[in-house]
């Protein structure tokens, strides 16, 4: 019995595994062109595929912008279009930032007034070179969450939060800060 053709387009994904040189990393995500692949075959092969992924490659000590024609790994017995796709593996410089930044309250109950000490945190981060300028304070959620509150301490965790992909937290000073709850 022979199998009817199908043909569908899916998305394709990389399988690449990437290594930076020191103080460089991704500027942003990995990018194939095109994004999606038309694979051909017998249907009982096509209905059960829902994506692609490009052939396995490794990168090491990158420090610049790699540009490269990569395979499609399809099964036996169907056909791609294209059969190559272009991959895009931007890379930059990074460098530390360090930023002050007041810590936020969550939970805090209307009928108490809650002091924090300190009332910042110093926050070190990693960020490419083009980005610098424009990472500040207001792209972080700094809190204490007041439910978290142990009642044998007198200090509250800390919690960091970035609003920004390809920014990443080092470390942040304090990690846990002392608070002070009056009643209204």
């Amino acid at each position: 019995k022979l199998d009817s053709l199908r043909t569908k387009i899916v998305p394709l994904k990389e399988n690449i595994v990437v290594d930076f040189e020191s103080q460089f990393d991704l500027k942003e995500g990995i990018i194939l062109n095109p994004k999606e692949i038309e694979i051909t075959g017998p249907a009982a092969i096509i209905d059960t595929i829902n994506f692609l992924y490009t052939k396995k490659e490794t990168f090491e000590k990158l420090d610049a912008d790699l540009v490269k024609t990569i395979e499609i790994i399809h099964p036996v017995k169907t056909s791609v279009k294209p059969e190559k796709v272009s991959l895009k593996i931007p890379v930059e410089k990074f460098t530390e930032k360090d930023i002050r930044i007041r810590v936020q309250i969550k939970n805090k109950p209307d009928d108490k007034n809650i002091k924090l000490f300190p009332s910042e945190i110093e926050l070190t981060v990693l960020v490419g070179l083009s980005e610098f300028e424009n990472v500040e304070g207001s792209n972080f959620d700094v809190f204490v969450d007041l439910e978290k509150i142990d009642a044998n301490s007198e200090n509250i965790p800390v919690s960091v939060r970035s609003y920004i992909p390809n920014v990443k937290i080092i470390r942040f000073r304090p990690e846990t800060v002392e608070y002070l709850i009056e009643t209204r």
